[in-house]
């Protein structure tokens, strides 16, 4: 947050929302939560009612002034639409090369029928 310094009173929030359960793709390939964010600006008056001082200002006060600001099911529909992009993506792209495939060793047999007990050897 910014805020005057004479007066205290914000003039400008950044904010954020996260969605912490999903995962997507940056472009250099590192999953991380959905995120958008904006900023809010305000023109405080010390003198208007209602006004809080910045040292007594609790976060529900500024979430309240930023969802005054911001649509907040706009925000959850377009981390749904950016989780929706990123699955179809995976679905369709695969990354990796032919050469950095691991081959896979065959493993050998056991007979169940006659296991060999190593004690009785």
């Amino acid at each position: 947050m910014t805020r005057e310094q004479s007066t205290g009173g914000v003039v400008t929030v950044d904010w954020k929302a996260v969605d912490e359960d999903s995962a997507i793709q940056t472009p250099i390939g590192i999953d991380m939560p959905a995120t958008i964010g904006g900023k809010c600006d305000f023109a405080p008056d010390p003198a208007a009612p209602g006004f809080i001082p910045f040292d007594d200002l609790l976060e529900s006060d500024v979430l309240a002034w930023v969802y005054g600001e911001v649509d907040k099911d706009e925000m959850e529909r377009q981390i749904a639409v950016m989780i929706e992009i990123d699955r179809r993506k995976r679905e369709v792209y695969v990354d990796g090369t032919p050469w950095d495939a691991v081959p896979v060793d065959p493993v050998d047999p056991v007979d169940p029928v006659d296991p060999v007990d190593p004690a009785t050897t």
